[in-house]
């Protein structure tokens, strides 16, 4: 996808190396997964002050079992598993390349309910950071641009907001 409010790769994207987009460009090694960009202040993503980042990949319910059939590449489940989903960790990189410069700008990790769990290492130079293994969500911020607090939720409706995206 690859309009100028959201921007995202799913796919075998260690197959598919870097993607360059309008705004971004994304690099993974992940077997499979999805990695999304969404401006959520109405702004395009080169002139968004508050910008989402969706990172997901390969999963399955805790004690997932199959069993194989007669046909190669068939399994028949025998058993759907419990919660936790189990999630294969994340890798890439992420470069914003619409603007020049990155200053004022934090990221923020947050957690699956879209609370602030820790700042990010964002290069404001270059415009990059490299993915955790673990944070599905986060926010790219230009505080002194944005109206509000700094440590309440990003939006006022987080919650809905993330479940809107997916």
């Amino acid at each position: 996808m690859n309009a100028s409010a959201v921007q995202a790769v799913t796919g075998f994207l260690s197959a598919i190396g870097s993607v360059t987009l309008k705004d971004v460009t994304i690099s993974s090694g992940m077997e499979y997964g999805a990695i999304t960009i969404v401006a959520i202040d109405g702004n395009p993503i080169s002139q968004s002050n508050s910008i989402l980042i969706c990172v997901t990949s390969e999963n399955q319910m805790y004690n997932f079992s199959a069993t194989a059939t007669s046909t190669p590449s068939l399994q028949r489940i025998k058993w759907l598993g419990t919660t936790p989903v189990m999630v294969k960790n994340f890798s890439g990189t992420i470069t914003f390349a619409s603007r020049s410069n990155w200053g004022g700008f934090t990221l923020n990790a947050l957690d699956e309910n879209g609370y602030l769990v820790n700042a990010h290492t964002f290069d404001t130079s270059s415009g990059q950071f490299t993915l955790d293994p673990s944070t599905f969500y986060y926010h790219l911020s230009n505080p002194s641009a944005s109206k509000g607090s700094r440590t309440a939720l990003p939006h006022p409706n987080w919650h809905d907001l993330l479940q809107s995206v997916f």
